[in-house]
């Protein structure tokens, strides 16, 4: 894409803001069970029994930021590679495609993404928010927890951190 689209004269930013693990893969289940969620009657274990590390070449109900960085929306993890492998070649993609990395900073995101465009708004919504209830058990909670660790997230939000430390800030001088 980069060349592509440098190759016309304009310049290619290409930005992620990441979160914390566990709440990411918290956040991917909102409304989705009960009566009237998209999974209908299906129980918290039966969604995250695909995340288990026995499972690793299943798709899931659901996408880690690790899986989806290294496999999109493909089979996660076909070769059962470690967790540490992964987080290495999640980092390695990031390095090498991505212009921006943010960890958890919206508003940082916001003022970047203005100064570089030099839009005149600086109001850029969240787009995953979920007015609903969240109602998880002390267990489901820990299992979100265990899976996300397990599954090497957790090592992966923490490579960022010490990584990146925020945002790329030369892109705006």
């Amino acid at each position: 894409w980069r060349k592509m689209v440098e190759g016309k004269g304009c310049k290619l930013i290409i930005a992620t803001v990441l979160k914390d693990a566990v709440g990411h893969s918290i956040s991917q289940s909102k409304g989705r069970f009960g009566q009237n969620g998209r999974y209908g009657n299906m129980t918290i274990d039966e969604y995250l029994a695909p995340l288990e590390p026995q499972n690793g070449d299943q798709r899931l109900n659901f996408l880690t930021q690790l899986d989806y960085l290294v496999y999109n929306h493909g089979p996660r993890n076909t070769y059962l590679v470690s967790k540490e492998e992964k987080v290495k070649r999640a980092m390695e993609l990031l390095r090498r495609h991505f212009d921006i990395v943010i960890y958890q900073n919206h508003k940082k995101f916001q003022e970047l993404v203005v100064n570089i465009t030099g839009w005149k708004t600086d109001d850029i919504p969240h787009a995953n928010v979920y007015h609903g209830q969240l109602n998880y058990t002390q267990r489901e909670l820990d299992k979100f927890r265990r899976l996300t660790y397990a599954n090497g997230d957790v090592e992966f939000i923490k490579a960022i951190r010490l990584y990146y430390g925020g945002y790329l800030e030369y892109l705006v001088e």
